[in-house]
């Protein structure tokens, strides 16, 4: 977020909670992530696309979430999209896969070609009643999204790629992404490989959010224990 950046959100939010409050913050991909893996932790390698207005992606390997070095591990909004339009991005760049896939980016491509579009809502309506310039930019959007998860796909080797946000409403986007992943990753690495829409739905963030909640607490309990807390 603009003016955000390296703001201790944590820091900001404790003087407002219970003295001794445990407070941990995160992405929304990321929550996602571990509200899918709660939900079946047979996949022990999943990665989560959140696709909808803008595309984020959380990453759970040995069961456990990837944040890397400074919590950035697995963004993927703006990895430059092979052969894509040079797009401006909000980051400075152009060509980046939220620029020319993400939910904002496609409405904003109807609204230039005419179509009468207010958002990602109206954008599924119009998919789910087979509107052929919408099917085929959801369509597009996928595969160049399935493109930029391919590289992922085939050095991380997940069990599960779990498809997730509004855009995973469009059957015409979850094929462009199944499309690409299984085109530009070998059978090695596919074989075995569910890519699929998530089962908790909008709950994902929340039931992430809970574990991630949970599992802060724990890790605290020792000190809150000789506290009296």
């Amino acid at each position: 977020m603009p003016g955000w950046n390296g703001a201790d959100v944590a820091a900001l939010a404790r003087p407002h909670l219970p003295p001794g409050a445990v407070v941990v913050v995160d992405n929304d991909a990321n929550l996602m992530a571990l509200g899918e893996h709660a939900s079946d932790p047979t996949a022990a390698h999943l990665l989560l696309v959140k696709a909808g207005s803008g595309i984020g992606c959380g990453m759970v390997v040995d069961g456990v979430l990837q944040r890397g070095a400074r919590g950035f591990a697995g963004d993927i909004s703006h990895v430059t999209v092979p052969d894509a339009e040079p797009v401006p991005c909000s980051c400075g760049r152009v060509g980046c896969l939220d620029a020319v896939a993400s939910g904002a980016a496609l409405a904003q491509r109807l609204r230039e070609d005419g179509v009468p579009v207010d958002g990602v809502d109206a954008m599924l309506d119009l998919a789910r009643d087979a509107h052929p310039q919408t099917t085929g930019l959801l369509r597009e959007a996928g595969y160049r999204t399935g493109t930029v998860l391919a590289t992922i796909v085939n050095l991380v080797n997940p069990d599960r790629l779990v498809l997730a946000g509004w855009l995973s409403q469009a059957e015409a986007f979850v094929a462009g992404v199944r499309s690409a992943v299984y085109a530009q990753s070998p059978p090695l690495v596919t074989d075995g490989l569910e890519v699929v829409v998530g089962r908790t739905g909008p709950r994902a963030g929340l039931i992430g959010a809970g574990r991630s909640a949970l599992d802060a607490v724990f890790a605290d309990l020792p000190r809150l224990v000789a506290a009296g807390r």
